[in-house]
């Protein structure tokens, strides 16, 4: 259309330059879809032997050893906890996670201590947030949540000044590890 507009108009139109740029055009199209194919089509199909995990991640060229953080929350029974921290073990396991590379998880305790972590991160909204769920332990292990309940010697309750401004007055216990000992919340 372009082209033929500029000859009713009476200009003088270079139709190779503009065959060129048209053959171009489709060439980088062409590559682009041929690329866009190779990267996402991986997400298609069933595959038996290719594990849907597997496959997303490595649509971003990533492997189950770059998972650093896991939300999995649930029915906040004991049961429950144990079942999700166990099913993503063995779903680690099986694809060949690292042994020793650890995963933080974040879990649903309860609904009172999901209410007070969300007025907290809300109260305090910064990186110190982050630092009271490592030191509460709250962002832990898959292994350490399973554990928490086989070890009640483990149970530490912790009650501090800053959490009872947030909400009344809340008498939390957290799985605490004996390297903690040290560490003030």
């Amino acid at each position: 259309d372009e082209i033929e507009a500029q000859k009713a108009s009476g200009e003088t139109v270079d139709e190779e330059y503009y065959l060129s740029r048209v053959a171009a055009i489709k060439q980088e199209a062409a590559r682009q879809e041929k690329q866009a194919l190779a990267t996402y089509r991986m997400l298609e199909g069933s595959d038996p032997h290719i594990a849907p995990l597997r496959r997303a991640l490595a649509v971003w060229g990533l492997t189950i050893d770059d998972i650093n953080v896991l939300s999995i929350h649930g029915t906040s029974t004991q049961a429950n906890e144990e079942n999700k921290t166990h099913f993503w073990n063995s779903i680690f396991k099986n694809l060949g996670r690292t042994p020793g590379n650890i995963v933080s998880i974040v879990a649903q305790m309860s609904l009172d201590l999901a209410e007070l972590l969300q007025l907290l991160l809300l109260k305090l909204q910064n990186i110190f947030a982050l630092e009271i769920l490592v030191a509460a332990n709250i962002l832990t292990t898959p292994f350490a949540l399973s554990q928490r309940h086989q070890s009640k010697k483990h149970y530490n309750s912790i009650k501090t000044d800053l959490w009872s401004t947030v909400h009344d007055s809340y008498d939390m216990e957290f799985y605490k590890p004996d390297w903690l000992e040290e560490v003030i919340i």
